[in-house]
């Protein structure tokens, strides 16, 4: 009988974590926010039609599954084109009218509810508003976004 041979084998991570040409992820970040700021012009503008665009959303009758999905997405939109810094409150309601989106996925979505995240999206991309409101106004949307039951996955 042969003597039993243990292979032990380093992690996947371990291994990346290890090779040469990496970066450092404080040098990632630097390196992220300054790509993000050479093109933060065009993603204001890009982030002024989204809204433009889920104002004209508002005029929809009876949203169907399809615009609800779009919503979604310009919303993900939106996200994706925020600076962390500098666009935290619009950032925040754009996750919030996603999750809001995502959770009423059984046809329970409300288009007045729906109305209210756009109309508060544009008034925070505005600047109308100073930080402490716009604070208190995100926590009551946060209170308009269907939490799970505990004993429920999602």
């Amino acid at each position: 009988m042969s003597p039993v041979r243990t292979i032990r084998q380093l992690p996947s991570l371990s291994r990346l974590m290890k090779a040469e040409g990496g970066v450092y992820a404080r040098t990632a970040l630097d390196q992220a926010a300054a790509v993000q700021a050479a093109h933060r012009d065009a993603h204001l503008i890009l982030i002024d039609e989204a809204l433009g665009w889920m104002g004209e959303w508002r005029e929809l009758l009876e949203p169907s599954a399809s615009d609800w999905e779009a919503l979604h997405e310009a919303s993900a939109g939106i996200i994706g084109l925020c600076d962390g810094k500098a666009d935290a409150h619009l950032l925040r309601a754009s996750r919030l009218l996603c999750e809001y989106v995502d959770r009423c996925r059984h046809g329970t979505w409300s288009k007045d509810v729906a109305a209210l995240f756009i109309n508060t999206l544009k008034a925070i991309a505005a600047r109308d508003a100073d930080p402490a409101t716009r604070a208190a106004v995100l926590g009551g949307l946060e209170a308009l976004v269907p939490r799970p039951d505990p004993g429920t996955s999602t």
